[in-house]
């Protein structure tokens, strides 16, 4: 059984429904023809996301989700970091609940372990759409 987990480091925030939300993430890597093993979603703040950021990929800017692979290959072991402040923001931006932003940042740091990128144009793209179709195969 795939091991996933999710955490808070922000006192005042908690995810909700994680058994649903880790079943969702084993359907998506299993249609990509991947194995989730391990997973560890944890909550941060703006700053602590930025403190990560500039440590350990040299980055000096804010973002919403960072990914740490921790295996090699179809068996899937990694690490999602998501700026809560940044889903909050982005679901008032895109007039959606803050959940599924959430949602949507889980499943973009899922496909970012199973080797999909959004550094060019076209890449950015597939993933969007991909974002998009696991998004609405939700039974949550």
């Amino acid at each position: 059984m795939p091991d996933i987990n999710f955490f808070s480091e922000i006192p005042s925030f908690s995810f909700d429904n994680t058994s649903s939300w880790s079943d969702w993430l084993i359907a998506c890597a299993e249609e990509e023809s991947f194995s989730l093993t391990s997973l560890n979603v944890i909550g941060m703040t703006d700053a602590q996301l930025l403190e990560l950021n500039q440590q350990y990929l040299d980055h000096d800017t804010l973002t919403d989700v960072i990914t740490f692979p921790l295996s090699i290959g179809k068996d899937i072991e990694g690490e999602v970091y998501i700026s809560v402040e940044r889903a909050i923001e982005n679901a008032y931006k895109h007039k959606v609940g803050t959940s599924d932003e959430l949602h949507r940042l889980s499943i973009h740091g899922l496909l970012h372990l199973m080797g999909y990128s959004d550094k060019k144009p076209d890449e950015q793209e597939l993933m969007t759409s991909k974002e998009d179709y696991y998004l609405n195969s939700r039974t949550f």
